[in-house]
Parts: C-alpha cells; structure tokens; sequence
C-alpha cells in the first residue's frame, strides 16, 4: 500500500474509532470500507464524520 494513503487510512480510523480500509488504484479512484458492529457504533462513526 502507498505510505500516504496508508497514513491517511489510519488517521481517518483514529478519527472515526473505527477499522477503516481505503482500496485505491493507480488510476487515482478508489473505494473506502468503515466497518461497524452495532447501529451504535455506526451512528458514532456517523458524528464524527458530521
């Protein structure tokens, strides 16, 4: 993974509280994956992002 998208996933985990997984091509697109266990914690990573 590039260091820069790798930084940028681990600081937007820390942000949110949660596992964080951003898949980018080398065409510059890409795909960002939250993963959540519970409608709390989902409505928790929500108000972060708020």
């Amino acid at each position: 993974m590039n260091p820069d998208i790798r930084v940028l996933q681990d600081s937007l985990a820390q942000r949110v509280g949660a596992n964080v997984k951003i898949h980018h091509s080398s065409n510059g697109k890409g795909k960002l994956v939250i993963k959540y266990t519970s409608v709390d914690e989902l409505e928790g990573i929500l108000s972060h992002i708020k």
